[in-house]
């Protein structure tokens, strides 16, 4: 009797489990966090680091010009390292998903809106990665470290 009460109590314990929360430092939330303009500090294709703010070498250099604008409150723009810019809205969806949506022009194959997961906003660094893949890295999983 006293297994079955424990293995019950377990069960509730691990039912109950909330998600871990995003690493973030004291402040305000997620949504005045990154309301700002966001450049590439480090960009992760495949496992592979393609740019590096501070490197000579880097496999794709055009990262260089990056930019996500989320310093409005819905509004959003993203010019990516090919050049091509975006202007849309935005949203957070529970502090862990950023999206950008109604995207002009829409880019290719994503109904006009491009989705991220956050996984650390802390002091002035962004951390994203991209949830679908893009044709532009040869359907690679993109990472980013934004500043």
């Amino acid at each position: 009797m006293k297994k079955f009460l424990f293995l019950s109590l377990l069960g509730f314990v691990i039912a109950c489990k909330k998600d871990a929360p995003i690493p973030t430092d004291n402040g305000p939330g997620v949504a005045q966090k990154i309301k700002k303009v966001w450049v590439a500090n480090q960009v992760t294709e495949g496992g592979t680091v393609v740019f590096s703010k501070s490197g000579t070498n880097n496999l794709k250099a055009g990262y260089s010009q990056f930019k996500l604008d989320l310093a409005n409150t819905s509004a959003a723009s993203l010019t990516e390292f090919d050049g091509n810019s975006f202007k849309g809205q935005y949203e957070l969806n529970n502090d862990k998903t950023l999206i950008l949506k109604d995207l002009s022009p829409m880019p290719t194959g994503n109904n006009g809106s491009i989705e991220f997961t956050i996984t650390e906003v802390s002091g002035s660094i962004l951390k994203l990665s991209r949830v679908t893949t893009s044709a532009k890295t040869g359907g690679q999983a993109v990472s980013y470290i934004l500043e």
